[in-house]
């Protein structure tokens, strides 16, 4: 859960920097929509994982937002 709040935060940070940055406006929404999609897929890992897909083999977690967490902005 905790990376989940963290994944959000740096949409927020994203949104936000678009809002002052209106040069570079239309990059830091499209680096909110890939957060966004990073919590997505992190809020669906966890699901099928709780409803036990995961001991089947069938869910592979995603490395997305490791990706995106290792950028610098």
């Amino acid at each position: 859960m905790h990376k989940l709040i963290e994944i959000r935060n740096q949409e927020k940070m994203c949104r936000e920097h678009a809002q002052w940055d209106l040069g570079r406006r239309d990059f830091w929404l499209a680096k909110a929509e890939e957060w966004k999609r990073c919590a997505l897929d992190e809020i669906a890992f966890h699901f099928l994982e709780y409803n036990g897909a995961s001991n089947t083999g069938d869910v592979t977690k995603t490395s997305s937002a490791k990706a995106l967490s290792n950028r610098a902005y």
